[in-house]
């Protein structure tokens, strides 16, 4: 199910690219085509993540992955620019910068929900860390460190990183859950 919003994309902005060659389409239309998939795509999926993230026990961090959008925005918009500009063009860039503007705004913060399961990564709808395979988990008053057995430090959250909720409350959580998943182990 979490392949359908990509495979839809990609087959949508193909589609896109290769109308105007196909059938004599003016390659504005195809631009702005591009630009109206792009904004309600990252409508559609902001809606989506908006749901995901209504559970208990999430915590929120402060992340650096908007840089890619940013990257990836400004390239498209670039693109664009170079093109002949008329209104299609010009409401295509228009289009792009809302939908980049969206997901910078949502990837500015990293979700991640802590259950007795493990923890689960929110952007990815994916178990980050699995209890069976925590070998450590270290809680100081400035971070909270999780050791794998792939990794050391596999999750690592530092109390400056930290958005929601208060530390305080999250190391009470990770010391619950510590009793848990490492019992489990034994």
């Amino acid at each position: 199910m979490k392949y359908i919003y990509p495979l839809l994309s990609i087959f949508l902005v193909t589609g896109l690219i290769l109308l105007p060659n196909q059938f004599d389409v003016p390659e504005r239309y195809s631009y702005f085509g591009l630009g109206i998939v792009y904004l309600i795509s990252e409508l559609i999926y902001d809606r989506l993540f908006k749901k995901r993230i209504t559970g208990e026990h999430i915590f929120i961090l402060k992340s650096n992955v908007w840089i890619e959008p940013l990257i990836i925005t400004t390239s498209l918009i670039y693109f664009f620019s170079i093109q002949p500009l008329n209104v299609w063009t010009i409401t295509a860039m228009i289009l792009l910068a809302h939908g980049g503007l969206s997901r910078m705004n949502r990837e500015r913060k990293a979700y991640y929900q802590v259950t007795s399961d493990g923890v689960w990564n929110l952007h990815t709808q994916e178990q980050f860390i699995k209890p069976d395979r925590i070998t450590g988990i270290r809680i100081s008053q400035e971070e909270i460190a999780i050791d794998t057995t792939k990794y050391i430090n596999d999750l690592q959250v530092k109390s400056k990183q930290l958005k929601s909720p208060r530390w305080e409350e999250l190391a009470q959580r990770f010391m619950e859950l510590k009793e848990v998943w490492l019992k489990e182990k034994e």
